[in-house]
């Protein structure tokens, strides 16, 4: 019958077999001998040596090797929990703004690895602190919020750009403060926007807490707020919408 031994196991066996033998033929050397058969026996000592000293520090580099991976194996380990507590902190934190502003965080796995792109990945360098993507939102919100406290009123092209850069920006951000199924501004037909008569003063408002909040967890500070909206912008406003209303504009549509 065989027993099964690990590959390390079978390698320390096998070096202390030869040692063992190795001492066996030492003592063999030293009982008396001719110096014919001396020179032979002490030439295969030497060989029998040679292969237990490799034999053991092939056995030592084993070792080594294990305990290298083994370390490997626990500092992954560690960084994905940290990465996990992190994500899960995360998490909470959007819990308590959709609480607080009445909207809804969608596919926050993407908000996430756009805010911290190298924290998932246990190859890259760790970091609580938001990458510069999201600085690049606070350009655009301060172009957003620009237009609205704008003392001119607003050409149509105007108002068409605010609603699309708004809605491409809170799609950036992951969250939606309007039933896609409500009355709102459709760009080119189908494109719901999030945009409507009801909530059009209060959205860059609420964007702009979304944004603070966000760029407080990331701890950046700079981020730019809002300076409320002019009455010539919703005067703007209100007349595209009532042409949308009578009228398709350019295919934009208010449905």
């Amino acid at each position: 019958m065989f027993i099964k031994m690990r590959p390390m196991n079978r390698v320390i066996l096998f070096v202390g077999i030869g040692f063992i033998f190795a001492g066996g033929l030492a003592s063999y050397l030293g009982s008396g001998v001719t110096a014919q058969d001396d020179l032979k026996l002490v030439d295969i000592f030497s060989i029998i040596s040679a292969v237990a000293t490799a034999a053991a520090a092939f056995a030592a580099w084993k070792a080594a090797s294990a305990a290298q991976k083994q370390s490997s194996s626990t500092e992954i380990s560690g960084r994905r929990q940290q990465y996990r507590m992190h994500f899960e902190s995360f998490n909470e934190w959007l819990n308590a703004l959709e609480t607080d502003l009445k909207i809804s965080f969608y596919r926050r796995h993407e908000l996430y690895e756009s805010m911290f792109p190298s924290n998932r990945n246990p190859r890259l360098s760790f970091s609580e602190i938001g990458h510069d993507e999201v600085k690049s939102w606070w350009n655009s919100f301060a172009r957003l919020a620009d237009k609205t406290c704008a003392p001119s009123e607003q050409s149509r092209r105007d108002i068409v750009d605010w609603v699309g850069g708004y809605t491409v920006l809170r799609e950036r951000l992951r969250y939606t403060q309007l039933n896609p199924a409500a009355d709102q501004i459709r760009l080119s037909g189908d494109r719901p926007t999030g945009v409507c008569l009801e909530n059009y003063q209060k959205i860059i408002l609420t964007m702009g807490k979304v944004m603070a909040s966000l760029s407080d967890f990331a701890f950046l500070d700079g981020c730019p707020g809002y300076r409320g909206m002019t009455d010539e912008f919703r005067c703007s406003f209100s007349d595209f919408v009532t042409l949308l209303l009578e009228h398709q504009w350019h295919e934009h549509r208010y449905c």
